[in-house]
């Protein structure tokens, strides 16, 4: 009697949020993909709220930027190449001009300051999480980056990291991007909200 072992199913490449080390980081919904829903788009999708103040701060620092020649705004998960077989992803991204080309390939040079809304992997835990955030966060700072700023709709909090300083704010704070750059999250959804 011959038994029939099932083959574990691959595990498609556009299920792969990050990379570090050649370890593959899963979108947080990738196992309901590898359950029957075929529709990849369904498995990975960002909340209102995160779309939303994704695309608002991204437009905020693009207006207070506009009449300098010296930075770049890209957003929508900037692709990060930190070294072979590692590379992270920034849902808003500042470069300074000189580290910015224009490509198909992730950036190989850091931007200045690296905006990331929630944990968007998938961790068995959530100390897994957490070590990887503090993973990444390490990781991008010495990639270069000079700042990251992380955005949680929930909890809702901010925390501004440098290599030298870790700062928390409230959700109704002002928070300081750059010199003549701040955004308040608060502030932008009780204005959306008044609009509508």
């Amino acid at each position: 009697m011959t038994l029939k072992v099932e083959t574990p199913k691959k595990i498609p490449h556009h299920l792969i949020f990050e990379m570090d080390e050649g370890k593959p980081i899963y979108y947080r919904w990738y196992k309901e993909y590898l359950n029957g829903n075929e529709n990849y788009e369904e498995t990975m999708p960002g909340g209102s709220l995160q779309a939303w103040l994704k695309g608002q701060i991204a437009f905020l620092i693009s207006f207070f930027l506009q009449d300098n020649k010296i930075y770049v705004v890209t957003l929508g998960e900037q692709g990060l190449s930190l070294k072979k077989k590692s590379w992270r992803g920034a849902d808003i991204a500042i470069f300074k001009k000189d580290n910015f080309q224009l490509n198909n390939e992730f950036a190989k040079l850091p931007p200045e300051i690296v905006i990331e809304i929630n944990i968007k992997g998938y961790y068995e835990t959530q100390e897994k999480a957490l070590a990887d955030y503090e993973r990444k966060n390490a990781q991008l700072l010495e990639f270069g980056v000079q700042k990251i700023i992380w955005i949680f709709t929930e909890p809702r909090q901010i925390t501004v990291l440098t290599k030298s300083s870790r700062v928390n704010y409230d959700w109704d704070a002002t928070v300081p991007v750059m010199e003549g750059v701040e955004f308040n999250a608060q502030a932008l959804i009780d204005k959306f909200e008044e609009e509508a």
